[in-house]
């Protein structure tokens, strides 16, 4: 169970988040040691590239297992603003399409977290198609009909009480513990559709202003 504990790590997480951070900081303050934070995250993304496996995907760390180390991974090559970084994010898109289900729905189990494999689950996570929807909106994926499936599947499964059902556990210790962040399914499944809703509007408004 613990036997990552004694020894510390890079992680995809923790460095797309840095990234994310380092970006909106230079948004706000783009002459403070720009040169330096510059760098700093273009070597963060080559690191990331680095990190990506053969077939376009991440493993995570902290989530199960492989979608959610996607999401990070795209995160975290568009926070370097490097076009350097395209190719990759491109692939990422490319396996998480590749891995939806007939149901518009995306499911992992976490068996993969010790096989070091993708393992389809059994049924689609609400969680997970949150974060692969998420991942495919933040890069402007050429997916429409993808995702709106996934859209359409979140939309369907929510509970009269507005949450979703509770699933498989989809947090992750050390890769081999399991975590049970039961605010997961409340707010993911509403920021992807979040996401999803104002880049409709935002397409709307280019229509009619054209």
């Amino acid at each position: 169970m613990f036997a990552n504990s004694m020894t510390e790590h890079s992680y995809v997480e923790c460095t797309a988040s840095c990234l994310i951070a380092l970006q909106a900081f230079q948004r706000h303050d783009p002459t403070y040691q720009a040169a330096e934070l510059t760098t700093t995250r273009h070597r963060a993304g080559r690191w990331l590239r680095q990190q990506q496996q053969a077939d376009g995907s991440w493993s995570g760390f902290w989530g199960v297992n492989f979608i959610y180390g996607t999401l990070f991974g795209i995160y975290g090559l568009l926070a370097t603003e490097n076009s350097d970084d395209t190719p990759a994010i491109q692939k990422a898109c490319r396996w998480l399409i590749s891995k939806q289900r007939s149901d518009g729905g995306w499911g992992e189990h976490f068996q993969g977290c010790l096989s070091g494999q993708y393992v389809e689950h059994t049924d689609s996570q609400v969680t997970q198609t949150a974060w692969a929807l998420m991942a495919l909106l933040k890069a402007n994926a050429q997916a429409d009909q993808t995702i709106t499936k996934g859209v359409n599947f979140l939309i369907e499964r929510q509970l009269d009480t507005g949450n979703w059902p509770k699933q498989d556990m989809s947090g992750l210790f050390f890769q081999t513990a399991l975590l049970d962040y039961t605010l997961y399914r409340s707010y993911f499944p509403l920021w992807a559709i979040a996401l999803y809703a104002s880049k409709q509007k935002n397409q709307l408004g280019q229509s009619n202003s054209s």
